[in-house]
């Protein structure tokens, strides 16, 4: 194929500039409080990937297959179950949560409080 010469090449047409886009909302504004997604809210894609990775654990027997890790891996098996944990814990209805230490008593004697 022969190469084009200078003249045939057409380069795209300057416009002017841009129509500014039209938002709800001003900048500089505060966005109204429903705005975007919800706080925590996960991704469509991110709930749907893990939802079906749970029904095929599930169907391939889940629990079994922990136990067996558990037996054969116990360190794959302490990372995964540290990893599956909450990373916040509080106490009822959403209070901080208190630790109390209980020392120089048998166990028969301590009491855990639900």
């Amino acid at each position: 194929m022969p190469k084009p010469k200078s003249s045939e090449i057409k380069f795209p047409v300057k416009r002017g500039p841009r129509a500014p886009l039209k938002h709800w909302y001003k900048k500089g504004d505060p966005r109204p409080a429903n705005a975007g997604r919800k706080k925590g809210t996960k991704n469509k894609i991110t709930t749907t990937i893990r939802s079906a990775l749970q029904m095929s654990f599930d169907d391939l027997g889940a629990q079994e297959y922990l136990k067996k890790l558990a037996i054969a891996e116990p360190r794959a098996y302490a990372t995964l179950l540290a990893k599956a944990m909450p990373t916040e814990i509080t106490g009822a209805n959403g209070a901080p949560l208190v630790v109390r230490v209980l020392g120089g008593l048998p166990d028969t004697e301590l009491d855990v409080e639900g």
